[in-house]
């Protein structure tokens, strides 16, 4: 039976980390974190009665369909709203009901991720590291589970944290999906260990090229940047890489999924500052200028932090890129 890596002696999980980051190009800290991500995903999947889900957004299109150069160190996740709460349909309510729906939606989520699976990672986080005083918490807000690991590795790298968020989301969208195995980067160089394999549902990436876009679309009509551009210049980068692949073309082949997305977004998101039915003509890709440069600096720490696979184009270029796709999208709907 193959060792689990995870189970291996310290010393051992750094030295076979250390000789994968130079044949892989990827730094070790990022080769440990993937693995994390992976577990992550493979102990959601496998929970007992889990709903149904999808697998989504940045990490979704490195991990599932390498659609960007980038380590993306988040799992976010879409449980089935049908399968937590049948009753509650907010496209079928009036304003005022689909708000106070959605209200709902989001305490259940919210006490579903407290009651059922925060005690479920505890469990198997003690059982994997042998530690019974190991410990998840709730993130910043009420849907984000934070999962810590312990890093065999120098902790030198504070842009790299070491634990697994994981972002539960309860009303959007699960389809179109494809069941996919996600595979560690460092199995490729360590076949004979045994790592943690998940095969989850993926939503589509087309759909996902939109989802950023409205996302980019929102933010870019803020008064103020959000939480000072930490994080945020990824969306920018992500839905440039999209645009230069067939993702983007089969996304923008289909704008009814455009206006399917936007339709979602007003019922289960609404806000009057988002502008989302400017998406359908009036799409907002490019921020004001002092956001820019935020958003410029914040990609720089990405770059100097080894998140990129490969060189990126500046933030400059992809703003500049981006600018033509804006007029591209608004012609559609001309």
């Amino acid at each position: 039976m193959a060792d689990r890596f995870l189970q291996l002696p310290e010393t051992d999980r750094k030295g076979i980390l250390d000789t994968a980051a130079q044949k892989l190009g990827k730094s070790p800290n990022i080769l440990e974190k993937d693995v994390w991500v992976c577990w992550t995903l493979e102990k959601l999947v496998n929970m007992p009665e889990v709903p149904p889900l999808a697998f989504k957004g940045g990490t979704s299109l490195s991990k599932a369909y390498d659609a960007i150069a980038r380590f993306s160190e988040d799992v976010d996740v879409t449980l089935d709203r049908r399968a937590l709460a049948p009753d509650l349909d907010p496209f079928t309510a009036s304003k005022t009901q689909a708000k106070k729906i959605c209200t709902r939606l989001d305490t259940i989520l919210e006490a579903y991720l407290v009651d059922i699976i925060k005690p479920y990672f505890e469990e198997h986080l003690k059982a994997e590291l042998q530690d019974s005083t190991a410990e998840t918490k709730i993130g910043d807000t009420a849907d984000q589970l934070v999962i810590p690991y312990p890093t065999c590795l120098d902790s030198g790298k504070e842009y790299l944290r070491e634990s697994v968020l994981l972002e539960l989301g309860g009303k959007n969208e699960i389809t179109p999906s494809s069941q996919l195995q996600l595979d560690p980067y460092i199995r490729s160089v360590a076949p004979s260990l045994e790592f943690p394999l998940p095969t989850v549902a993926v939503l589509a990436p087309e759909r996902t090229y939109w989802e950023k876009a409205t996302l980019i679309h929102a933010e870019c009509n803020r008064k103020k940047v959000k939480a000072n551009a930490e994080r945020l210049s990824r969306h920018w980068y992500d839905l440039f890489q999209l645009n230069r692949s067939d993702i983007g073309s089969a996304a923008l082949s289909n704008p009814k999924l455009l206006e399917e997305v936007v339709n979602q977004k007003n019922v289960l998101y609404p806000s009057g500052w988002a502008k989302y039915n400017d998406c359908l003509g009036n799409l907002c890709l490019i921020p004001k200028d002092g956001s820019v440069k935020l958003l410029e600096q914040d990609f720089e720490q990405m770059r100097a932090n080894a998140m990129f696979w490969q060189e990126p184009d500046t933030f400059q270029d992809i703003i500049k890129e981006l600018s033509e796709l804006e007029k591209t999208i608004n012609s559609i709907f001309a």
